[in-house]
């Protein structure tokens, strides 16, 4: 009778323990999906683009655009006058989070600093022949980057 007293009492914990390990080993779709779309590689940044197809690529005067690096979970790049780095993950159904970008932002252009303001704003991106759109929370619109080979 003790026996089965003791075997009644741990029951609860073993169930709950095999189904957080089950749990745990369960393959996820969504996360397949996102090991096989990568960011990874040199993009230059060649400006905004409305939901309308309005272009914004900023003034006349802008001579070199951003570029920006993504690699295993890390971003890096330069704007006219400055570097900076950072961290991103992607999420399911496209989703990304960049996080703000380290940068001095002494001296910047308009243009950079603009970049650089609005890259901890993506919400998501997609990808069409060789252009990264990231998709920007609370705007209509998308950053527009060029893949550099």
């Amino acid at each position: 009778m003790n026996i089965l007293t003791a075997y009644l009492k741990f029951w609860p914990a073993l169930l709950i323990s095999l189904t957080v390990l089950f749990s745990a080993c369960k393959t996820d779709n969504a996360s397949e999906e996102i090991s096989l779309t990568t960011l990874e590689g040199t993009w230059e940044f060649i400006g905004y683009q409305s939901d309308n197809e309005v272009w914004d690529r900023g003034d006349d005067d802008i001579q070199e655009n951003p570029v920006v690096e993504f690699k295993q979970g890390s971003y890096g790049g330069s704007t006219p006058q400055n570097a900076f780095a950072g961290s991103y993950a992607l999420v399911e159904n496209q989703g990304m989070v960049i996080s703000t970008p380290s940068s001095t932002l002494a001296n910047e252009t308009q243009w950079g600093a603009r970049f650089l303001s609005n890259l901890p704003n993506a919400s998501h991106f997609s990808m069409q022949a060789n252009q990264l759109y990231i998709y920007l929370k609370g705007i209509d619109g998308k950053m527009v980057f060029q893949q550099k080979k």
